[in-house]
């Protein structure tokens, strides 16, 4: 028997090779496998017997229905027999049990190689990505839940505007009502005042001018009366045409001052502060720039004027009294204060409509109305209206 020969160079090459790849598949974290054609596996590297808890003998020469449940080493073989047949790699996900009895999601390459002519080889690569695509499932749930969520809320939000909508169609309704009981109201509020003026003026020209001319004449025949002769009667007559006078004028004054048309609120007030009587000392203070405003103001606030004055002198026991009338940039504001006995305004009636006018006429004017009083603490009026037509009724 000769002594054993040395490896020749290309044997010495090739187990070289076989080292490396050894070495190499050894050490890489993916499962390596090589089956033949009947499904027995001739190569495995280590990470395939670590993960699969074997050794060499347990696993060489197996197949998958010595070593993985029935259903599991059908869906393999069915894979590696595609793969053999169709002589094309392919890469897929197949889900294989470990030891510990889990299933694991593997991205798995498997593709032919021809070991000899006419023999083929199946080989695999595989990588665990169960931990990727458990975090793909939780995206997947948690993505769901969003969009499930943001149409829930869609939902609710569109509910919401229709809601919204309804209720802004229903406002603007109910705005377009008040409006137009608005407009009419302050029609009635200028035809009233149109009426006042109107009476005001046949009494001036016709009641009080026939009176003064009955007077006159009474006057120039009491002058011609001869002194034995009794006067009682005709004097008697004249007083009481000067009464009528009188009282002619204080109609006219409270139906619509002249003074109101003729020269504005400012001379109007001053009128009716003039026209005060009684104990209570009244000091009227004013700051109006402009000549006159929308005559539906001058009215509201002579009106509302002669009202606060009417409670003053008639209620309030007052001593003193300030009223002023000062123009804004983009309104009027006339306060009335009083050093009065005061009272609650809870208590006033709601057939006493003196203070609810003064609200009313302020409202319908696109202004405000504030009564402030208290027992023994006087009484203080206020109200601002628009200083300009266009905005009257606006804020009411």
């Amino acid at each position: 028997m000769g002594a054993k020969q040395p490896p020749s160079e290309l044997e010495q090459r090739l187990a070289a090779s076989e080292r490396r790849f050894r070495a190499f598949m050894d050490n890489s974290p993916a499962v390596a496998f090589i089956k033949d054609s009947q499904g027995r596996r001739v190569y495995f590297n280590r990470t395939y017997r670590e993960t699969f808890q074997a050794d060499q003998g347990e696993l060489l020469g197996k197949t998958d229905f010595d070593l993985f449940p029935a259903e599991v080493a059908e869906k393999l073989q069915e894979t590696d027999l595609a793969v053999l047949r169709s002589r094309q790699a392919v890469r897929m996900i197949e889900d294989v049990p470990t030891p510990d009895g889990k299933t694991h999601h593997w991205l798995v390459i498997k593709f032919p190689i021809e070991e000899t002519p006419g023999e083929w080889l199946l080989a695999g690569v595989a990588v665990d990505v169960t931990e990727q695509k458990q975090i793909e499932e939780e995206l997947r749930r948690a993505r769901d839940e969003l969009e499930l969520r943001v149409s829930e809320r869609t939902a609710n939000l569109v509910a919401i505007n229709t809601q919204l909508q309804r209720e802004i169609a229903q406002r603007e309704q109910v705005e377009a009502a008040l409006r137009r009981e608005r407009e009419f109201l302050q029609h009635l509020l200028s035809m009233s005042e149109s009426d006042r003026k109107l009476v005001a003026y046949e009494i001036h020209d016709g009641l009080v001018q026939y009176v003064t001319a009955a007077l006159m004449r009474l006057d120039s025949f009491a002058g011609a009366v001869p002194a034995d002769l009794p006067r009682e009667n005709l004097d008697i007559s004249r007083q009481l045409l000067r009464d009528a006078l009188t009282e002619a004028r204080r109609l006219i004054g409270g139906l619509r001052p002249p003074v109101l048309d003729e020269s504005g609120i400012v001379a109007a007030v001053e009128y009716l502060v003039g026209e005060q009587t009684g104990e209570c000392a009244i000091e009227l203070v004013h700051d109006v720039r402009s000549e006159r405003f929308p005559p539906l103001i001058e009215s509201a606030l002579f009106r509302i004027c002669q009202e606060a004055l009417t409670n003053v002198r008639r209620h309030s026991r007052a001593q003193r009294a300030r009223v002023e009338l000062l123009e804004e940039e983009n309104s009027v504001r006339l306060s009335i204060r009083d050093d009065g006995v005061g009272f609650n305004p809870a208590d006033v009636k709601a057939r006493q409509f003196g203070l609810q006018g003064i609200r009313e006429r302020a409202r319908l004017l696109g202004g405000q109305a504030t009564i402030d009083s208290a027992p023994g603490a006087g009484t203080r009026i206020e109200v601002e209206l628009p200083k300009r037509e266009a905005d009257l009724g606006r804020s009411a």
